[in-house]
């Protein structure tokens, strides 16, 4: 008979577990919050909703100190970017005459002439 509370807490101790697992989609709080759902993802909190963001450069995402790091440094047109980068840029990897900017939660991509970073800027020669 004792072995049966040990399996229920055991089950109950699963159960929570299992529930713990977040995904895109799932109810959050507060906005503008992030988590590493894995070493190349995050899940951003949006109008109270987990959304998957990649983060393929070559960091990844990581989480230290209460503060997540998200690489977006190999990001490709059409790649979600979140709201806290909204009209943010870079220049596309591989490509030099082509910037990306978050634009309403996507990376979009702009056609240069030239595109380089100058005192964190993004420059798109026309």
């Amino acid at each position: 008979m004792k072995a049966l509370p040990s399996l229920v807490t055991l089950l109950a101790s699963l159960a929570l577990t299992a529930c713990g697992k977040m995904e895109a989609g799932d109810d959050c709080a507060p906005d503008n919050s992030a988590t590493c759902s894995s070493t190349s993802e995050a899940l951003w909190c949006e109008s109270g909703k987990l959304r998957a963001i990649p983060c393929s450069g070559p960091s990844g995402c990581t989480e230290s100190n209460g503060s997540l790091t998200c690489d977006f440094s190999r990001a490709q047109a059409g790649d979600a970017c979140p709201a806290t980068s909204e009209n943010k840029g870079q220049c596309a990897v591989g490509n030099p005459d082509e910037a990306l900017r978050c634009t309403s939660g996507t990376w979009t991509a702009q056609t240069c002439q030239g595109c380089a970073v100058q005192n964190e800027q993004i420059t798109c020669i026309q």
